[in-house]
């Protein structure tokens, strides 16, 4: 390696010039793996995580127009899960009146507006068994938590059902309306009293594949497999 040496320094000088030099140098490069590093691990960190999924998700859900949460179990097994683990004394039971509906909470229900208890009942009413019979309206209603029993004297009461006592608030011919919202590549579903454009779908003669694929000419966006899985039955498009 060649070095060069300034005559008019004497070897001592030159040695410490080169000396400083080398200490800058050294300063640059753990500067530049310090950036290095930095960027790596900033690049790490903004890669996509996993979304944890909340609560909720694992159900039939919405938040009303006004932002109060409606949770309608799946099964018979989450009907159970719902009135044990979250249904709360500010909370409101809804319930279809159709053999086999889905237990539906709407969270602070009580101080809730009728539009939000209407939209409430309109859900419950949705993802119940009225749908894939091919009704078009069917009766829910309501209830606070202390008239939800899951015992009754005498009397069995099977998984996912439950006792209900005293007066009831009732929500006569509920129109079975479901309105899809797209947001991108993805759909979500309301009930149709929600305000707001989107399109409608009621119970009809297609299975979810074929109106899925029906919807998806128009929204080409939106994978069939979205589109099947908010709608609650056999359906049409309207």
């Amino acid at each position: 390696m060649d070095l060069l040496l300034d005559p008019q320094k004497t070897a001592h000088q030159n040695a410490s010039d080169y000396f400083e030099k080398a200490k800058k140098f050294e300063r640059k490069a753990a500067g530049a793996r310090a950036s290095l590093n930095k960027g790596l691990k900033k690049k790490a960190k903004s890669r996509k995580q996993p979304k944890k999924a909340k609560w909720f998700e694992e159900f039939h859900w919405f938040h009303t127009s006004n932002g109060l949460l409606c949770v309608a179990g799946r099964d018979a097994k989450q009907n159970e899960l719902l009135v044990a683990k979250h249904l709360t004394g500010e909370d409101l039971f809804f319930h279809a009146d159709v053999h086999g509906a889905p237990a539906t909470i709407l969270k602070n229900g009580r101080s809730a507006a009728e539009q939000d208890l209407g939209e409430a009942a309109q859900w419950a009413c949705i993802y119940s068994r009225a749908w894939k019979g091919g009704l078009l309206v069917a009766d829910a209603y309501c209830v606070p938590k202390e008239q939800v029993s899951k015992y009754s004297p005498g009397e069995f009461v099977g998984k996912g059902a439950f006792m209900i006592y005293g007066e009831r608030k009732w929500f006569r011919n509920v129109p079975l309306k479901l309105k899809l919202l797209k947001q991108g590549s993805e759909v979500s579903a309301v009930p149709e009293r929600f305000p707001g454009a989107g399109k409608l779908a009621e119970p009809g003669p297609s299975s979810k594949a074929v109106a899925s694929k029906k919807l998806h000419v128009e929204w080409p966006g939106v994978s069939v497999t979205e589109l099947e899985r908010v709608l609650p039955g056999d359906s049409q498009i309207i």
